[in-house]
């Protein structure tokens, strides 16, 4: 029985692996296919696919049975971490990137599978990449509606803030995989 559930588990792991490389796959192929309209396009976007696979390695890494762990009461589970990921990568891109309504409702980690969770990640990185790849120089150097209660930034700001904010809730996952024993995937920051 053991042996049954670890050749299942294995099976799994290998199947979200080989959907992790295609995504990444056709991300690369579109990205190679059409160039960027920008010059920051073209610097930020390799940074960019190498932050989202990473990301995603992170959330495939962890069972989904432990996507509830948190390891304190006031921190953000390791699915939360992931959902508030991409209610921000929505969020910053459709209100300050592409000045239009979010076409994402965040919903409760606790209602979504691992997969759904993945999926939902890669659909906001997607979003935030059609965005950036549109963009002109004019367009990534234009000012942003004012960001909170601070005066208007250019919108390379706004992409560079998506990068960092996924960066940080990123850290607090690797380090929920290592409080359940799992080593996480190899960091791939170049």
């Amino acid at each position: 029985m053991r042996n049954e559930k670890m050749q299942n588990d294995c099976d799994m792991k290998n199947f979200f692996m080989c959907l992790l490389l295609w995504v990444l796959s056709v991300s690369v192929l579109f990205a190679q296919t059409k160039e960027p309209a920008s010059m920051f396009a073209r610097d930020f976007l390799p940074v960019w696919q190498r932050a989202q696979a990473y990301t995603l390695e992170v959330a495939e890494a962890m069972p989904e049975e432990q996507y509830g762990f948190s390891g304190a009461e006031d921190v953000m589970n390791f699915g939360e971490q992931m959902v508030h990921i991409t209610g921000n990568l929505y969020g910053l891109c459709s209100r300050f990137i592409v000045e239009e309504k979010s076409p994402y409702q965040k919903p409760s980690a606790k209602a979504l599978t691992k997969e759904e969770i993945i999926q939902q990640l890669q659909e906001g990185f997607a979003y935030v990449s059609t965005a950036l790849m549109r963009m002109s120089d004019e367009d990534i150097q234009a000012r942003a509606p004012r960001f909170w209660a601070k005066d208007p930034t250019a919108k390379s700001v706004i992409f560079l803030l998506m990068r960092d904010h996924m960066t940080h809730h990123r850290g607090h996952c690797i380090l929920f995989l290592r409080m359940n024993g799992i080593k996480p995937p190899s960091y791939r920051g170049w």
